[in-house]
């Protein structure tokens, strides 16, 4: 675009008068050659930048003014100014930098327009320049405060990352449950890589002992809880040789009231964990359950049924007597099936209408799939919640153990 430097002025004002006091009021460095890239005008901008007052640079070549190199201080072959000069055309140029009358060095960018008199001869030419500096220098503490996050979240991944494989050695081996029941599954989905959902079995005697619990939070603080909770789990049944569901969770109640400090008076820790219990004696044939927040399903004879244990979970600040959890014993049949859940599947968003699930029809989901088999319905459930999440975020650890009994 050319500029013309002229206009209808009145005769007491000069045109020079004109150009000064429009130049003055921008904000970035404008200076003004003729046509033989001579200086004829700088702004008061121009002069700080460049160190040269007005009257100092006028009358010298623009190359004197103004030493402009590129970003590898490498200079121009040919002062771009009198290219524009000798071709008419704009320029512009990114991140150059100006070295001023004192030695200083600023990061610039500039344009170069011709300046042309009414017959559209090129009389001269406009150089605008941009102090950039203070611009990239805030830059260039963002680009450092990035690599100190992405460190910092680097080290913090990799610890997390560390800490899923300690606990992933604390929960039992999978293939124990398998060797019991031919016919089981485990969906294991941790939130946040580690998980306040855990799962848990021993074999005592002719029993199987079964624990699936939903401990307080997820991620790093559901984590600690859940290793908690399988060393006192380890420590009831294989050493202090508690196989009853009910006595299980009384001595786990106690044991997580102590360790958390939840049993003093004015605590105001709700730490804890929902839990539910089953010991299966398949040589007699009967399945003894106890709860805390967590219930039990059931399908027998094609019938979905629920075992519902006590409303209240494990630990917390609750002050009084101990707690007894009650014991529930029922006979099953070869063929039954029996699932161990903490609240994901049901507390997971999605649909098209983005709402929770809720218990119902995760009931209905179960009772819908168990009919094609255990194997398949794994398959199916993990099919189904990933058409249900879509592209929402993961609600809540998810955890569902199956087995046909």
């Amino acid at each position: 675009m050319r500029t013309s430097i002229t206009s209808r002025i009145p005769a007491a004002i000069s045109t020079e008068d004109i150009i000064s006091c429009a130049l003055q009021g921008i904000c970035d460095s404008i200076i003004l050659t003729d046509a033989a890239g001579v200086v004829i005008f700088m702004n008061e901008v121009a002069e700080k930048l460049t160190g040269y007052s007005n009257s100092d640079g006028r009358g010298q070549a623009i190359e004197a003014i103004c030493s402009i190199t590129d970003a590898g201080q490498i200079a121009f072959a040919k002062n771009p100014v009198h290219e524009v000069i000798a071709t008419g055309q704009n320029l512009c140029f990114d991140n150059l930098l100006l070295t001023d009358l004192n030695g200083n060095s600023y990061n610039i960018n500039v344009s170069i327009a011709p300046v042309c008199d009414k017959a559209h001869a090129i009389i001269g030419a406009v150089i605008t320049i941009k102090d950039i500096s203070e611009q990239l220098a805030n830059l260039n503490k963002l680009k450092a405060a990035h690599l100190k996050i992405e460190e910092i979240h680097k080290g913090v991944k990799d610890s997390i990352l560390y800490a899923k494989r300690i606990q992933e050695a604390m929960l039992p081996d999978p293939g124990l449950l398998s060797r019991n029941f031919e016919e089981s599954f485990i969906i294991y989905k941790p939130k946040d890589i580690i998980s306040g959902d855990f799962y848990w079995f021993a074999e005592a005697g002719n029993s199987f002992i079964i624990a699936v619990a939903d401990c307080t939070g997820h991620g790093v603080p559901g984590a600690l809880m859940s290793t908690i909770g399988c060393s006192f789990l380890n420590e009831i049944v294989n050493n202090k040789k508690i196989t009853t569901p009910g006595q299980i969770l009384t001595r786990l109640d106690l044991c997580l009231k102590q360790v958390l400090r939840t049993d003093l008076t004015g605590s105001h820790c709700h730490d804890g964990m929902d839990i539910a219990v089953c010991c299966i004696d398949k040589t007699r044939g009967t399945l003894e359950y106890a709860g805390a927040g967590r219930p039990v399903y059931c399908i027998q004879n094609g019938q979905l049924s629920v075992i519902t244990g006590d409303k209240y979970g494990l630990g917390g600040a609750v002050q009084g007597p101990k707690r007894v959890f009650t014991n529930h014993l029922k006979l099953f049949n070869s063929g039954d099936v029996l699932y161990l859940f903490s609240d994901g599947y049901s507390d997971q968003f999605g649909g098209r209408k983005e709402k929770k699930m809720m218990t119902r029809n995760f009931m209905k989901l179960l009772d819908a799939t168990v009919s094609y088999g255990i194997a398949e319905q794994e398959k199916m459930l993990n099919q189904w919640l990933d058409r249900w999440k879509g592209k929402l975020e993961q609600t809540d650890d998810i955890l569902l153990v199956g087995m046909k009994l």
